[in-house]
């Protein structure tokens, strides 16, 4: 599911792909960093999905599409990358970085994940903590995750 956003066509402006095919420029990106989205979607895509519960669905905003189960989550967790969710460098916000992470509360993940009482969502708190948690480990880890810590510094060390 996380390969989806290398294959759709970027071409299209409302495409969810179009951030990351092009990478703010027209070549396409290098590379490592591909690798290294590759690890920021899948690493968070992996600390979001947790049973979600039977009543939460997510409405994709490109497609209206509803999704729900580890399908919805994954659906979540491209969608709040692409709009730097999980970045705290507003000029840079398809990366997964330390202090992102940090900032990170469970308001925040509810209305990212649209949490309502009419859709609630299994362990909203436990995902948030993991994702907070993440933060401290790549702030405490700068031998490998580099100064300004994020997950996607192990690709080319």
């Amino acid at each position: 599911m996380v390969l989806l956003i290398f294959t759709r066509s970027a071409t299209s402006p409302d495409s969810p792909s179009r951030p990351l095919a092009t990478s703010r420029r027209r070549t396409p990106p290098h590379t490592e960093e591909i690798c290294r989205c590759l690890i920021y979607l899948f690493l968070v895509s992996v600390l979001l999905d947790a049973g979600a519960g039977n009543a939460w669905t997510y409405k994709e905003d490109v497609s209206g599409q509803l999704f729900s189960r580890s399908e919805g989550l994954g659906v979540a967790s491209i969608a709040k990358f692409e709009q730097g969710f999980f970045s705290s460098d507003s000029t840079n916000p398809h990366q997964v970085d330390a202090e992102g992470l940090s900032r990170i509360i469970v308001p925040q993940v509810a209305a990212a994940m649209q949490v309502s009482e009419s859709n609630p969502m299994v362990g909203l708190e436990g995902r948030s903590s993991l994702l907070v948690n993440l933060s401290k480990a790549l702030k405490a880890n700068t031998t490998y995750f580099g100064e300004n810590p994020r997950p996607g510094n192990l690709v080319g060390t």
